[in-house]
C-alpha cells in the first residue's frame, strides 16, 4: 500500500477523455439554451426534441459533467496551487458579473425599464 499515493507527478499531460466529455457537455448546453430560446417564441417545438434535448441530454449531462471534468482536471493543471486557483476564481467571478451587467442590466436600462 505504500505505492498508492506517490509524490512524483504522474500523467501530467492533457487528458483526452476529459476534453471529449467537456466538448460534448458544451454542445449539449448549447442545444439546451437554443431550445429554451426557441421555446420562448410562439412557434412550437416537437415534444420528442424537447424531451431528448431538455431532459435526457441537457440537464443531467451538460453542466454537472462539465463541472466534474473541470474539478478532476485541476489535478492535472500546471496552476494547481491554492493562491493561483483563488486568484483565477475571483477573476472569473468578476468577469461573470460583468457579463451579466452587459447582458441584462444595460439593455433594460437603455430600454427605459429602470
Amino acid at each position: 500500500m505504500s505505492g498508492l499515493f506517490l509524490n512524483k507527478k504522474v500523467n501530467t499531460g492533457r487528458q483526452m477523455e476529459l476534453d471529449i466529455a467537456k466538448a460534448f457537455s458544451i454542445i449539449f448546453m448549447i442545444f439546451l439554451h437554443v431550445l429554451m430560446v426557441v421555446g420562448g417564441f410562439e412557434n412550437t417545438v416537437s415534444p420528442t426534441y424537447n424531451f431528448i434535448i431538455g431532459q435526457v441530454l441537457g440537464r443531467p449531462c451538460a453542466a454537472p459533467v462539465f463541472m466534474f471534468c473541470m474539478g478532476v482536471g485541476i489535478i492535472y493543471s500546471r496552476h494547481s496551487q491554492w493562491d493561483s486557483m483563488i486568484k483565477r476564481g475571483v477573476k472569473l467571478y468578476l468577469l461573470g458579473i460583468l457579463v451579466n451587467i452587459f447582458e441584462f442590466i444595460l439593455p433594460n436600462y437603455a430600454a427605459g425599464l429602470f
